[in-house]
């Protein structure tokens, strides 16, 4: 435990024949350091008896006054406790002003005149407001309706504001305080103590709140001296504020204490497993949790690695301490994927003189494919005959495979066209059609004697029916324009045919 003890026990303190008891006002913090987690409060335990307990700094500080506050830092932080028991002893002659202007010196000048008090002026007086509209109506520290001491600071750093000669006792420390406030907003005062010319404890800063009274003291040990000029000098060198009120200065001895504790806060563990996921079950996925291997990790199928291996659907956590008692948490979900149903296109025969490519698709929807062909997407296109084989995979234990053959043949074209038909209802003979087999790329154009277009097709499988916009016409001789691509029989070469005929229309 850090622990800065300036104790002193008065055996005895002598002014005037007074004799004052022993006082015991050592105090210690427990515990050199306390941990805890990000946003948690924790209990400062101190033993020894408190008299004026000072703990600095007051922020995130339950109480800055009591024994044992309640510490709720956001950050690390070092608390400091002071510990003050004054004696009764006071060295001061009207550090309450209440007598007036008397009993101390000052190298500022009097100025009490309504209406203004000038940089480097002071007044004593009960009353904050009537020098200055726009100084605050501020009531005096000791009785709320009694004297104070109103300064308007200069620009001149050292400056002695309030002084006294007293006398001191040889090795005995002293409180040295005074209480002050802010009577206007802007650059509120910088003071420090001075005992003897030398400057001493840290400057202090009124409230830039106005009416706002606040402590502020120093321990000074009088070593061999028994006389001392003790001072309050200015120190802010700002002429615009800088206007300020002092009361009830008091220089007393002290017994005195001081300890302190580190109040350490540790962030909380953030856990973050990652989005829900789908798996394969029977394949592995590895969980990391990404913090540090020294951490304590509980999952939920009782490991308690960093990282862990999962091979089923279902959900996973783990929650993860610090050793600080900081833990966190997260779940993760994994759904499980299907085995893929790959079925590609059934075997078959395709004539690719005709057929520039054939699309082959694998049936199913997985995660990833390959071909035989080396391509990996859901459907691939084909030029030529073979087998070809795909794989669709969810994992390695989601697998499925399907293949088709495709062969590449050509048959012979066979085609003839019949030069009547009898439209007549009688079911023979109603359509003029084309007979035959393996006809490509097919057109048939039919006209009427006058040369107009009565009939179109680009099927070979559908025929005319012998109307025209729905009509039957005319018993007539019509002429038929007609173009193929056919298969010779004989070398299997692709031919193109262009030729014109008539047909006869008879009912």
């Amino acid at each position: 435990m850090e622990l800065i003890k300036k104790i002193v026990f008065v055996l005895l303190l002598l002014t005037g024949n007074i004799l004052f008891s022993q006082i015991n006002c050592s105090i210690n913090i427990t515990t050199d350091t306390l941990k805890i987690c990000a946003g948690e409060s924790i209990q400062i335990n101190t033993s020894g008896n408190p008299y004026k307990i000072d703990w600095t700094p007051t922020n995130n500080l339950s109480d800055a006054t009591i024994k044992n506050p309640i510490a709720s830092p956001p950050s690390t932080t070092k608390y400091k406790l002071r510990n003050r028991y004054t004696y009764p002893d006071e060295r001061i002659t009207n550090g309450d002003f209440e007598l007036g202007n008397i009993g101390f010196t000052s190298q500022y000048a009097v100025d009490c005149s309504y209406g203004s008090i000038e940089e480097g002026y002071y007044c004593v007086n009960n009353d904050s407001k009537v020098y200055y509209a726009t100084w605050s109506d501020c009531p005096d520290h000791t009785s709320g309706s009694g004297n104070m001491m109103l300064l308007n600071a200069s620009t001149a750093a050292n400056v002695d504001l309030w002084c006294q000669n007293i006398t001191v006792n040889p090795n005995t420390e002293y409180a040295f305080s005074t209480w002050i406030t802010s009577v206007y907003t802007p650059n509120p005062a910088a003071l420090q103590f001075t005992i003897n010319g030398n400057l001493f404890g840290n400057v202090f800063n009124a409230n830039p709140t106005t009416c706002k009274w606040t402590e502020f003291y120093s321990i000074w040990n009088s070593g061999a001296n028994t006389t001392a000029q003790i001072c309050i000098v200015n120190q802010n060198t700002i002429g615009e504020g800088n206007d300020f009120a002092m009361d009830d200065i008091s220089f007393k001895p002290v017994c005195y204490s001081e300890d302190s504790v580190v109040v350490a806060v540790y962030p909380n563990v953030n856990v973050q497993l990652g989005a829900d996921q789908k798996i394969c079950n029977g394949d592995s996925v590895l969980l990391k949790s990404n913090q540090p291997s020294n951490y304590i990790f509980q999952w939920s199928t009782g490991a308690n690695s960093p990282n862990i291996y999962v091979t089923n659907a279902g959900k996973y956590s783990v929650t993860i301490d610090n050793g600080l008692g900081c833990a966190g948490s997260d779940t993760i979900s994994f759904s499980a994927l299907p085995i893929p149903s790959v079925q590609i296109e059934p075997d078959t025969t395709l004539c690719f003189q005709f057929l520039p490519q054939y699309t082959l698709h694998s049936g199913t929807s997985a995660l990833q494919y390959t071909w035989s062909t080396g391509e990996n997407t859901a459907y691939i296109n084909v030029s030529g005959e073979g087998t070809f084989a795909v794989t669709a995979s969810n994992g390695k234990h989601c697998i499925s495979t399907d293949s088709v053959h495709i062969k590449n043949y050509c048959p012979p074209t066979y085609f003839n066209l019949p030069n009547a038909f009898t439209p007549n209802g009688d079911g023979l003979n109603e359509i003029f059609i084309p007979v035959g087999e393996s006809i490509y790329e097919f057109q048939m154009l039919i006209f009427n004697r006058w040369g107009e277009l009565i009939f179109e097709s680009k099927d070979a499988s559908k025929g005319w029916d012998g109307k025209y916009k729905n009509e039957i016409v005319e018993n007539d001789v019509y002429v038929v324009y007609y173009n193929y691509q056919e298969i010779s029989p004989k070398d299997g070469s692709k031919k193109e045919i262009k030729k014109h005929a008539r047909v006869t229309l008879v009912r």
